[in-house]
């Protein structure tokens, strides 16, 4: 193992990366959107400046944001328990939301219908799901399973269970070839969906792995872990870590691609870091967090 440790001292901001130097020349940005109850999952429109939330309550709330003022456009009432993810599909037209009563449901963006309310889609409580392509989802459950599906008939089309604890988060590449999986078993598994079979697994690490994003065009894999720390993977060389970022917050939960060399990682005891080129530049303290997402249009 290379246990490179990457250095994680704060920096000032001296406009040699464009990304953060253009978001830092921002003032019209939207005001806040507070909520009654505890969030569990966001995801922004692809095209159009919406955001879905879902609630503890099992509640699921879209608004439309900006600089001049947010709206409440949908409150959907999901889920008898905690939706714990929503995410909208690549064109935007459909929102998927799972939660901890193991439901799975689709609605149609453009009418609020439902389109598909699958019960029972897990044996034990969904935590998280990945929008592969048009066609094909995957979601994670308690119980470690995870589980690919045909998003228009919503059959199961591939199912593994290498891990031994509940899935904590997924990624996939842009090809939708390659499905990332993190776990609190400590390990990450890589899926490969057109041959439907495991691809690699990494050793066991020594902390759970909360949180998986691809970055530097599919050459790294970024894990957050429960210590607080990122762990950095080669694409490939699935047995070991390659790099390390300690000393970010308390657990890892969240990480958000800014741009492919740029990352946002949320802690668990709230603090927000920004990350360029594996050097933390930013860290500001907010409310505890559990889920991070970015608008990737006009705002940036």
């Amino acid at each position: 193992m290379n246990d490179q440790e990457v250095n994680s001292g704060v920096a000032e901001i001296d406009g040699s990366c464009p990304d953060i130097e253009k978001a830092s020349s921002l003032n019209n940005i939207p005001p806040e959107i507070k909520l009654k109850t505890e969030v569990f999952g966001i995801d922004f429109h692809p095209i159009s400046n919406v955001v879905a939330a879902g609630e503890i309550n099992g509640r699921v709330t879209l608004y439309s944001i900006s600089p001049e003022g947010n709206k409440t456009l949908l409150t959907l009432k999901q889920h008898k328990k905690a939706c714990r993810s929503v995410l909208f599909s690549k064109t935007g037209d459909k929102l998927y939301s799972c939660s901890k009563d193991k439901s799975i449901k689709v609605t149609d963006m453009n009418t609020g219908s439902v389109l598909h309310d699958k019960q029972k889609a897990h044996e034990k409580p969904i935590n998280c799901m990945e929008i592969i392509s048009e066609n094909y989802m995957a979601s994670g459950s308690d119980d470690g399973v995870v589980k690919i599906w045909d998003a228009r008939t919503f059959n199961v089309i591939a199912e593994h269970k290498e891990h031994k604890e509940y899935i904590s988060d997924m990624t996939c590449d842009k090809e939708g070839r390659f499905l990332l999986c993190t776990s609190g078993d400590g390990v990450l598994s890589v899926f490969n969906t057109r041959k439907k079979k495991i691809d690699g697994l990494s050793d066991q690490q020594d902390d759970e792995l909360l949180s998986v994003k691809i970055a530097k065009n599919k050459q790294k894999v970024v894990c957050g872990s429960s210590s607080g720390s990122l762990s950095i993977f080669s694409w490939g060389e699935w047995g070991d870590i390659s790099d390390r970022v300690p000393d970010l917050g308390d657990g890892i939960d969240s990480i958000c691609l800014i741009s492919d060399d740029v990352i946002c990682t949320g802690s668990g005891d709230g603090v927000i870091s920004l990350i360029v080129p594996l050097v933390s530049l930013v860290n500001m303290e907010v409310l505890e967090l559990k889920t991070l997402s970015i608008l990737l249009i006009s705002y940036y």
